[in-house]
């Protein structure tokens, strides 16, 4: 994945990036940025997110959550059950979620951002994140 341009900057355009949410905001505006940048696979649950990553690796996956999907149980499975090398994690997370899932990304160092997120934010933090 470390491809770089003249100036040695990382390319990841081509990352291949897993968005999991739960529908509890509009996320159509970092949709469209995202699909503008990477390989893009979108689900709404944490079944779903397991199933898809056992067939497919991803390089990052992003899990927006209004609290409908905890954090640390993504995490988790998705270690657990992924096909191929271990992906890097982005969260976006709502007020309204869980402290378990603030205590998660405190002790174990994960990279988050607070919800509602502009676009052009989350798609730095996973050039960030996935380097």
């Amino acid at each position: 994945m470390d491809v770089g341009d003249q100036t040695g900057r990382m390319i990841l355009n081509f990352a291949r990036v897993l968005l999991v949410h739960d529908d509890a905001f509009d996320l159509s505006a970092l949709y469209e940025a995202l699909k503008k940048k990477f390989i893009l696979r979108v689900v709404t649950s944490t079944d779903a997110a397991v199933d898809l990553a056992r067939a497919t690796p991803f390089d990052c996956v992003v899990c927006a959550s209004g609290g409908g999907i905890r954090a640390r149980e993504i995490h988790d499975r998705l270690m657990r059950e992924r096909s191929g090398p271990a992906a890097k994690f982005l969260f976006l997370r709502a007020h309204t979620s869980d402290d378990d899932d603030a205590v998660f990304f405190l002790t174990k160092g994960m990279t988050w951002l607070a919800l509602p997120v502009v676009p052009d934010d989350v798609v730095d933090a996973i050039y960030v994140t996935c380097k």
